[in-house]
C-alpha cells in the first residue's frame, strides 16, 4: 500500500560540531561564485526529521479516497490542508489538516476541468496551486479550496516544442522543461538511428501562464545518458547508463537552479538567461568500483532464464561503465528557500541524505530523510511525501 506520511523537521539538540571552513564567496565578472568546504552548523544547530510521522494518509479500508496510484505530486497548503496529484485516478484530492478526505477535483468528479495525464503540481503563489496536464500541455490554476480560477495550454512553436511544467517562478511565469523522453523518441525515429552511449539535451523554457505563450529560451544543458542498441528485430532498444548522470532542475524565486551531475556545482540562472551564480561543494565525484559493477549485474541476472543468461551477460559486459558517480541527485527548494541536494544512491536504498544549503546557498549540513520516502515539499517544519 503507498501512503502519505507528513514528518515533522525538529532542531535536534546534542547534534551537529565544530563548523567546517566558511564558504568562500567571490565575484567573477557579474557571477557569484559559492566555495563551500562543508558543514557551516554548529552544535545543537543540524536539523533531524522525526522518525515517526505525524499524519498517514492511505488506508485500504476507507474506501478509493484514501487510495493512491501513480501520484506525481503533493503540497501542503497556507491552512494545513493537503492536496495531492493522483495520476492514477486523474485527480487532485484535498485532505484536511487531520488527513481527513474533503474533495477531488479531475475525471472521476469534474468541476470545471478534466485531467487526462496529471503530471505535474506547484505552487501557484501564495494562495493558489498549478497543475498540469502531460498529454493535453494544459495548465489549471486552482485557489486553496479547489476553486478553478483559470485553465489554458501551451502554444506549441518552433522556437519551443512540447515539454512539461516543471516550476513556477515569482513572476507568475512558468519553468517548461524538455528532457529524454522526447529526444529518444526523436532518436528512435530515425532511419538510421545511433547505438551505443549517448547524452541528450535537456532543453528550458519560459512560458506565460495566461495564455501559453512562448516568452524566451532558458538553455540547453547535458541531460540524461541514455544506451541504444539495435536487437535482432531490428527493435531499437534504449535504456539508462548504469549509474548515469542528468540534468536536474528547480525554481527558487525568480531563478531557476540546474545542475548536470558532472561535478558537484549548481547554476543558478534568471528567468530572463542570465548566469548569476554557481554553487560549488569542494570535493570529488565517488568513484565506480567493480563491486558495485558486480552487484548491478548480478541484480540485472535475477530470474533470467538459463537459456538467455549468456547474452544477457554479455551485453551487460559491453555496458559503458562511467568512472565516477554523479556528484549528487534530485534537488528541491523549500519554502523558506534553502535548496536541499540529493546525494547520489546508486540502488536506491541507501540511508537518504540531503544537504542543505541557505539562500545564500551556503551549506548548512546534511539531513537523513527515512527510507523509501518520496518527497514532494518541504516547509519549514515539515516534509511531505509518497511513502512506500
Amino acid at each position: 500500500m503507498k501512503r502519505f506520511l507528513l514528518a515533522t523537521v525538529i532542531v535536534a539538540t546534542g547534534c551537529g560540531g565544530a563548523p567546517s571552513l566558511p564558504p568562500v564567496v567571490r565575484d567573477s565578472a557579474g557571477v557569484t561564485i559559492v566555495e563551500n568546504f562543508g558543514p557551516t552548523w554548529g552544535r545543537n544547530q543540524a536539523w533531524m526529521v522525526s522518525e515517526e510521522p505525524t499524519l498517514n494518509i492511505g488506508d485500504t479500508t476507507r474506501g478509493e479516497d484514501y487510495m493512491f496510484a501513480r501520484v506525481v505530486g503533493a503540497l501542503r497548503l497556507p491552512d494545513g490542508n493537503i492536496v495531492v496529484a493522483n495520476n492514477g485516478t486523474a485527480q487532485l484530492r484535498w485532505y484536511g489538516a487531520d488527513g481527513s478526505f474533503l474533495q477531488a477535483v479531475g475525471r472521476a468528479r469534474s468541476i470545471g476541468v478534466v485531467f487526462s495525464n496529471l503530471a505535474w503540481l506547484g505552487r501557484f503563489g501564495d494562495e493558489s496551486i498549478l497543475a498540469f496536464d502531460g498529454m493535453n500541455l494544459r495548465t489549471a490554476i486552482f485557489d486553496t479550496d479547489g476553486t478553478l480560477q483559470h485553465s489554458g495550454s501551451l502554444i506549441v512553436t518552433f522556437q519551443a516544442p512540447p515539454g512539461s511544467v516543471s516550476g513556477v517562478f515569482s513572476d507568475s511565469s512558468l519553468l517548461v522543461v524538455r528532457g529524454a523522453r522526447h529526444w529518444v523518441r526523436a532518436m528512435q525515429g530515425q532511419p538510421n538511428p545511433p547505438q551505443g552511449l549517448r547524452r541528450g539535451p535537456t532543453l528550458a523554457f519560459r512560458y506565460n501562464w495566461q495564455d501559453g505563450a512562448f516568452l524566451n529560451p532558458l538553455g540547453t544543458y547535458s541531460g540524461s545518458e541514455q544506451i541504444f542498441r539495435t536487437g535482432r528485430t531490428q527493435i531499437v532498444h534504449v535504456n539508462p547508463r548504469p549509474f548515469g548522470k542528468n540534468a536536474v532542475l528547480a525554481v527558487s524565486g525568480i531563478n531557476f537552479l540546474v545542475g548536470t551531475q558532472d561535478r558537484y556545482e549548481i547554476r543558478v540562472i534568471s528567468n530572463l538567461d542570465t548566469l548569476k551564480a554557481l554553487v560549488r561543494l569542494q570535493r570529488e565525484n565517488p568513484p565506480v568500483t567493480q563491486a558495485q559493477i558486480d552487484r548491478y549485474k548480478n541484480a540485472r541476472l535475477t530470474n533470467v532464464h538459463p537459456r538467455e543468461r549468456d547474452d544477457r551477460e554479455a551485453q551487460l559486459d559491453s555496458l559503458p561503465w562511467p568512472e565516477t558517480m554523479p556528484a549528487y541527485s534530485e534537488i528541491l527548494v523549500d519554502t523558506e528557500g534553502n535548496l536541499w541536494v540529493a546525494e547520489h544512491r546508486p540502488f536506491g536504498v541507501e540511508q537518504p541524505v540531503w544537504n542543505v544549503f541557505d539562500p545564500s546557498y551556503h551549506l548548512l549540513g546534511s539531513v537523513e530523510t527515512p527510507l523509501r520516502l518520496t518527497i514532494f515539499d518541504i516547509g519549514a517544519d515539515y516534509i511531505l511525501g509518497l511513502w512506500r
